[in-house]
């Protein structure tokens, strides 16, 4: 079976979703967006004229796109927590038109090449398709091509430019190289999923010695809600001050839901208390569009601070699948308990998932032989699942937990793949 691993996004502090300032010129509006693609600077708080927009930015991070009248705008960077009266470390000017969406990218290394790149983007895809845009933000490092299945997709992309294209549907082996080459490989993307009304920015960022990528997806997803915190009573939850999900009780599902993408303010609060209320537990989540995403509460109710705390953490899976194939997704949600690996017929599949943490595995459709194992300790079997059959074309997730008396326990269930995001659900 294939390992993959999902890692949730780092959260950022939302606090305006709408630059209040005004522009030099008030027009028609545009968006702009930020992206934190510098490996090397630290977490920032983000200024729009001279209005603080984001706290804690951090690497690999971006925030929601941001409305606002067309005009000139001042982007001001402060070291994180710093007073608004601190000088910040960095400035640039931009001028954003009517109907015009730009993406913004903070790149390079401070003190020497560092800098904010100004992108122009589009935010919708073409009817039918997905919009993919490449963004090389690495300084002193080559162009490069993006190829598919070893063909070259398109070339030359250079240092600080952004190559838009078209693409169907489906699963694709993206790989990085640099121009006119095969290798090395500068990073390999294989198995993305593209999705049809989905726009997905690829960054390509880190260091000439260890590159890395972002992939952000801006479109629509399908959204549930898990509860295994044991324990717990029936809880709601909330996206940005919506009661979206109510009254979830200790191992209970909500239906699946078509949000759009972005970054929301979730809290957990005990069924039918007010909204305003003071949350059990209240956390900032970025949702990608194109997956099939569960919100999923876990942790000891009683606990108020401490790793095994109550939370809610989202993890989330590629809706298209191979044709004749399945994918299970482990996660790890008992905090009592060590790092467990993935098992087949008694062999690792995974590497170690802790707490919290989710590990992935794909392969054909049918019966397999599946524990789950103290890692380190493969005889200590927590969860086993004999003759369990992975069905074609599903994604299967399976939440390792504890019941009320601290026994390990499970949860299964499986997302069918999409019909379509603007249709529903299937």
């Amino acid at each position: 079976m294939k390992r993959i691993f999902y890692l949730a996004l780092a959260a950022v502090l939302i606090l305006s979703a709408l630059v209040a300032v005004q522009p030099t010129q008030a027009q028609s509006q545009g968006r702009f967006r930020l992206i934190h693609a510098s490996a090397t600077a630290p977490e920032v708080d983000v200024y729009v004229n001279g209005e603080r927009v984001f706290n804690f930015l951090a690497f690999k991070s971006y925030s929601n796109f941001i409305k606002a009248n067309a005009g000139t705008y001042e982007i001001a960077l402060r070291e994180a927590g710093a007073a608004e009266s601190t000088d910040p470390v960095f400035t640039k000017e931009f001028k954003l038109a009517a109907d015009q969406t730009l993406t913004i990218v903070a790149q390079g290394e401070p003190g020497n090449d560092f800098d904010m790149i100004v992108y122009e983007t589009e935010d919708v895809a073409p009817s039918g398709k997905a919009l993919l845009h490449l963004i090389h933000a690495i300084p002193t490092a080559v162009g490069v091509d993006l190829t598919a299945k070893d063909q070259v997709v398109t070339k030359n992309i250079e240092y600080g430019t952004v190559r838009s294209l078209p693409a169907a549907e489906g699963l694709y082996d993206l790989k990085i190289v640099p121009t006119g080459q095969s290798e090395p490989v500068v990073l390999n993307l294989s198995g993305s999923a593209i999705v049809k009304d989905v726009v997905y920015t690829y960054v390509i960022t880190g260091t000439v010695e260890e590159p890395t990528s972002m992939r952000i997806g801006d479109g629509r997803m399908y959204l549930g809600s898990v509860n295994v915190a044991a324990g717990t009573p029936p809880i709601d939850i909330y996206l940005n001050d919506e009661l979206v999900f109510e009254g979830i009780a200790f191992k209970k599902f909500s239906d699946l839901q078509i949000r759009d993408s972005g970054r929301y303010r979730v809290a957990i609060r005990k069924n039918g208390t007010a909204a305003d209320s003071d949350p059990i537990f209240q956390t900032n989540i970025a949702l990608p569009g194109g997956v099939a995403a569960n919100l999923i509460v876990m942790g000891n109710p009683d606990s108020t601070s401490g790793d095994d705390q109550m939370r809610i953490n989202a993890y989330w899976g590629a809706p298209i699948i191979s044709e004749g194939r399945s994918s299970v997704n482990v996660i790890h949600a008992a905090p009592s308990f060590a790092p467990v690996v993935i098992l087949e017929s008694d062999k690792a599949i995974t590497t170690p998932i802790a707490y919290q943490d989710i590990g992935s595995a794909s392969g054909p459709a049918k019966t397999y032989q599946i524990k789950v194992a103290d890692n380190g300790n493969n005889s200590l079997v927590r969860i086993n699942l004999p003759d369990y059959e992975l069905k074609a074309g599903k994604l299967h997730f399976v939440i390792f937990t504890q019941d009320e008396s601290g026994k390990p326990d499970v949860l299964r269930f499986f997302a069918s793949p999409f019909v379509s995001l603007r249709d529903g659900v299937n």
